[in-house]
């Protein structure tokens, strides 16, 4: 059980996950759900830890190969091949989940697959979302939000409240992604969301568009900038309830 959330944001996604693995037994183990590949692509992996590292590996594999790709127009080509190629597998991997499912019902909450991926395509930052039956999201025209996991049916309507609160016609700036990233995160585990627990684990694809792929930053976010964002929603949630205090109106 788990939450992964991504959003989009100007010239950047951001992704988010929380620090929580729950084993058979029920037993809740601390574990690191994101994973940066060449310092160019974040992958995060919800699910049965053997299928998740095999999607992971695959996706590694993948953009591993782009070296072999000389100009930029190939490179750009190539970032889409692969792309198309995560579609496919990700279909393959979830089918898989599926099946083992029906084979051992007894450990099936615990195989449940579900994947985020931030990738850079033709200079610009992408977020892919996989869902346990192998559907791959990719809606440009949608919510700038995405989430997977057991957590994110607490997750998404609160991405949808802070969005219709705070930008309902605007993308949002990089900070913005983090602030918001972690207060969804942070929400549902205070809300007791099932196996979702901290520590929080942050990552940023940025790209520079018209690049062609080429400026590509991919940050980590280490304790004590997680610290800071978190104390950031504890203020914002301490204005809000302020306001909300000194302007609520008298019965």
């Amino acid at each position: 059980m788990t939450l992964m959330v991504g959003i989009k944001c100007v010239d950047c996604v951001i992704v988010g996950a929380d620090g929580g693995v729950t084993v058979p037994g029920g037993v809740l183990e601390p574990a690191r759900k994101l994973r940066v590949i060449d310092k160019e692509l974040i992958v995060g992996v919800s699910g049965h830890y053997g299928l998740s590292q095999l999607f992971a590996d695959r996706v590694t594999r993948l953009w591993g190969s782009r070296e072999e790709w000389a100009s930029n127009a190939n490179l750009v080509e190539h970032q889409r091949q692969i792309r198309n190629a995560i579609f496919e597998d990700s279909s393959t991997v979830a089918n898989q989940a599926l099946a083992f499912k029906e084979h051992h019902p007894g450990i099936s909450e615990h195989v449940n697959f579900g994947a985020l991926v931030a990738l850079p395509v033709s200079g610009i930052s992408e977020l892919i979302r996989i869902t346990p039956s192998g559907t791959v999201s990719v809606d440009r025209r949608g919510p700038p939000y995405l989430a997977v996991g057991s957590g994110a049916a607490f997750a998404t309507p609160f991405l949808a409240f802070l969005r219709r609160l705070f930008f309902p016609n605007r993308q949002l700036g990089f900070d913005e992604g983090v602030l918001f990233v972690a207060w969804a995160i942070q929400n549902a585990i205070e809300l007791g969301a099932p196996g979702v627990a901290y520590p929080l684990q942050i990552a940023s694809l940025t790209t520079d568009e018209g690049s062609a792929g080429e400026a590509v930053a991919v940050h980590e976010f280490d304790n004590s900038e997680i610290a800071f964002t978190l104390e950031m929603v504890k203020n914002y949630e301490r204005l809000i309830a302020t306001a909300y205090r000194s302007g609520a109106p008298s019965n």
